[in-house]
This record gives C-alpha cells, structure tokens and sequence, in this order.
C-alpha cells in the first residue's frame, strides 16, 4: 500500500513540475532563455530585475511549484523506500 501511496506522490510531483511555467514567462515577456529548466537563481535574478509586478507574481508563483516539485520528489522517493522495508518486513501477500 505505501508503494502505491509513493506513485500517487510521484504524480502529484510530476504535476507540479507541468505547472512550473517559469520558461514561458520569461519568454512571453521578450527575455531569451535556451534550458525549458531554468534555476532558482535565475528566476530569483530576473524577479529583482523585473519591473513589472504581474511577471514578479507569476515567477513567485513558478518558484513556489519548482520548491513543491523538489519536495514531493524527495518524499516519493522516502515513502517507496519504505514501502518496501515494510514489505518485508511484514509482507501481506
């Protein structure tokens, strides 16, 4: 059960990364960027340089999504690692 519970929050995790849109931003407001992944230094940069309020917001917005990402990956990853310690531990098949 907990294996299936870690691909539940890979999903949620992949979610998050399909609504990172931080690439897409930056180019809708005429800013060249070459990586589809871009870091969160570089995100960071372009929100000090940003004039506009509305970019800012959807760049914190973005960085919120790449943070939740980064989370629910590592979690997925611990919850399946225990899933299957607990496997055999106690296997219920």
């Amino acid at each position: 059960m907990l294996i299936i519970a870690s691909v539940l929050v890979f999903c949620a995790s992949a979610i998050c990364r399909l609504l990172d849109t931080s690439a897409g931003v930056l180019i809708a407001h005429g800013i060249s960027v070459t990586p589809f992944y871009i870091s969160e230094e570089e995100i960071r940069y372009h929100m000090k340089k940003a004039n506009d309020p509305k970019m800012d917001k959807r760049l914190h917005i973005t960085l919120t999504f790449k943070k939740l990402h980064r989370i629910l990956l590592v979690s997925s990853g611990v919850v399946f690692i225990l899933g299957i310690i607990y496997e055999f531990i106690q296997p219920t098949f």
